[in-house]
């Protein structure tokens, strides 16, 4: 006891003679009763009057005392007799040194939402919260070298892709309690679907041997952050493969949502803000329907009408903040013909032949549609 070697959590004994006050063993007294406690020296972890310990009788009035506190540290071992210390200033013995009982990672834990999911651009993290061997949280021993370790691998799927942002924001911070420590990172890029970041979480050992936290490695992920006007592009009319459309049906085409990290906003349950389109037209082309539809996968369509074929701008906007790539050019093409509204017209028809005639009569007939549009 106290040579520097003594070990929380074990039993660590030492032993006692019984004399008379003039120092004479008191081989008989083998039935004495002894109160013994290990008090650590932060009351935080143990108020007084400590750890109890034992007393067995070993004959000749000797004594073995066992103490086996739970919290390595520095202690102060009390022995009383009759309620008082026992020795001439022997006791208490003060400076008692405890190595801490080895942590175990099959007892410590990780938890936190941020072992499964975050959102890209928003700080996230979990707790890890370090146990021993005796079930009792404790913290690492960094003069020793144990450390937390902690790797964050994203996905295959993520390795082609251009806009992939590091994480960043990495800190290991101690917690509120013993042996907690919080970790906390910055992701940005959203897997694809059906694929996950790992996380792996350990503990380097005085050895240097890595062992695993109970789950480890983690499936984490990154959902799409709000939406960023200025990332958010439109693409063309899926079924021509253009900005255009007839009269005769609505005009148009898609809005890819993306948040300011250039990832996909293709979950629903977002607040999508306020989306609006305008077509700018002059007279006599009127405007007739305007409006965005949402498609409840990241995807909006503009929708609109417009009574006159001809090429129009349309300007799109998120919160009042115009998207990528517009005001942009988009078609109005005439519909289907009409033959009712076919206009026919030429000396073939207004004159009248005759089969003596020597001159050639001949009309045109111009094709239109619906709303008199030529084609």
């Amino acid at each position: 006891l106290g040579t520097g070697t003594s070990q929380a959590g074990v039993n660590n004994s030492f032993t006692i003679q019984a004399r008379d006050r003039f120092g004479n063993a008191v081989t008989d007294a083998n039935s004495l009763s002894f109160a013994v406690f290990a008090l650590h020296n932060n009351i935080l972890i143990m108020p007084p009057p400590g750890t109890p310990g034992t007393t067995a009788s070993i004959g000749l009035g000797a004594y073995m005392l066992t103490v086996a506190p739970a919290f390595g540290g520095v202690y102060t071992i009390s022995v009383q007799l009759g309620g008082a210390e026992i020795g001439a200033g022997d006791f208490p013995l003060t400076g008692i040194t405890f190595l801490p009982p080895p942590l175990s990672t099959l007892l410590s834990y990780a938890s936190g939402s941020g072992l499964s999911r975050c959102v890209a651009g928003v700080q996230s993290g979990f707790t890890v919260q370090l146990v021993n061997q005796l079930g009792n949280f404790q913290d690492l021993d960094l003069s020793s070298g144990e450390r937390i370790l902690v790797a964050i691998t994203r996905p295959e799927e993520l390795s082609a892709v251009s806009t992939y942002r590091t994480i960043d924001g990495y800190a290991q911070t101690t917690g509120a309690q013993v042996g907690q420590w919080n970790i906390v990172f910055t992701a940005y890029s959203a897997p694809p679907a059906g694929t996950f970041y790992t996380i792996d979480v350990g503990v380097q050992n005085v050895q240097g041997l890595l062992n695993k936290i109970p789950g480890s490695p983690f499936s984490m992920d990154v959902f799409s952050g709000a939406i960023s006007s200025p990332n958010s592009v439109p693409r063309p009319n899926p079924v021509l493969a253009r900005y255009a459309s007839s009269i005769e049906t609505q005009g148009t085409f898609q809005v890819v949502a993306r948040d300011a990290y250039d990832n996909l906003v293709d979950y629903t349950g977002f607040d999508v803000g306020l989306w609006t389109v305008a077509v700018n037209v002059r007279l006599p082309a009127r405007v007739t329907q305007q409006y965005i539809k949402d498609n409840e996968n990241g995807i909006f369509s503009p929708r609109f009408r417009v009574d006159r074929v001809g090429v129009f701008g349309v300007m799109v906007r998120h919160n009042t903040v115009a998207i990528a790539d517009v005001p942009l050019d988009y078609t109005i093409v005439p519909g289907a013909s009409d033959y009712s509204q076919f206009i026919a017209s030429g000396t073939g028809i207004t004159s009248s032949a005759f089969a003596s005639d020597s001159v050639t009569h001949a009309f045109t007939i111009v094709s239109a549609d619906t709303f008199g549009n030529r084609k």
